[in-house]
């Protein structure tokens, strides 16, 4: 009878055993690296490397790591682009305040999006949403920088079809919980329209014309709870926008345009900060 119960709980411990490698195997933080699933170095999962998030030096190799083409220095100080700016000078009123973004859009960065956007690699997710934090730090320690609601650029049904998921909604919903800050979907997709990477600087601003509009019920929403945490009426509100890739700032202009009219509805002033993952 020993005998029997010994083998019965051999194979449960390896059962239990296979079990755990293969949650190991599954897990956005294993020991392969999510971009290239090459062995991430055991001294690179050290908090605190390079001032770096830890989930990002846990989760990538040191190849991958070191080659993110972090925008540290702008030159631009309205969308934050680190080369000289056409597109800020030929607008020198655009409708939001600031954008800062996190890394440039070089072919390393299209590849990782490509892989988490349309490959369903989801893993990549969590780690593309906080290469944000940098940007986020930065953005909000500009003088006079305030928001106290996160939302986020939507996209049309069709694409979430295709895709199963928002990629700006998941990385605001990542920054929300990061910052502590709540989310509310302010704006609305008026309509379908082809990829923006395919167009250039008229088409894009052709197609934003009209393409957002505000979402009244959550903005209501969300001024009720800024009423009633404060114990007056907002006739001021900072708002953050998220969006993945910021190119010449015609989506986040009109998103701006948008939100700013929502606001308006209600005798309340918007101000609009973009963060975006990538400029290109």
């Amino acid at each position: 009878m020993k005998e029997r119960f010994g083998r019965l709980m051999a194979i449960l411990t390896r059962s239990i055993t296979d079990s755990n490698r293969l949650a190991d195997w599954l897990s956005p933080l294993a020991d392969g690296c999510a971009a290239c699933g090459k062995s991430v170095q055991k001294h690179m999962r050290s908090a605190g490397t390079g001032g770096l998030p830890s989930l990002l030096q846990r989760s990538l190799c040191q190849r991958c790591l070191g080659s993110i083409p972090w925008i540290n220095a702008i030159q631009c100080s309205r969308c934050g682009r680190g080369t000289p700016c056409e597109d800020c000078a030929r607008d020198t009123k655009r409708p939001f305040q600031l954008n800062r973004s996190a890394v440039s859009y070089d072919p390393m960065m299209r590849e990782w999006l490509a892989l988490y956007k349309y490959r369903g690699l989801e893993r990549l997710g969590p780690i593309l949403a906080e290469m944000l934090v940098p940007a986020y730090e930065r953005l909000a320690a500009n003088p006079g920088c305030s928001w106290s609601a996160i939302t986020y650029v939507p996209i049309s049904e069709i694409r979430a079809e295709e895709r199963g998921f928002n990629q700006a909604e998941a990385m605001a919903n990542h920054i929300a919980a990061r910052f502590g800050l709540p989310v509310y979907s302010l704006l609305e997709r008026t309509r379908h329209t082809e990829k923006m990477s395919f167009k250039n600087r008229k088409q894009r601003l052709r197609d934003v014309e009209g393409l957002f509009a505000p979402n009244a019920r959550e903005i209501r929403r969300l001024l009720e709870a800024e009423s009633a945490a404060s114990g007056h009426v907002s006739t001021r509100i900072g708002l953050l926008l998220i969006d993945d890739i910021f190119t010449t700032g015609s989506t986040a202009g009109a998103c701006a345009r948008a939100l700013k009219e929502g606001g308006s509805m209600y005798g309340v002033e918007v101000s609009v900060y973009v963060l975006s993952w990538a400029h290109s």
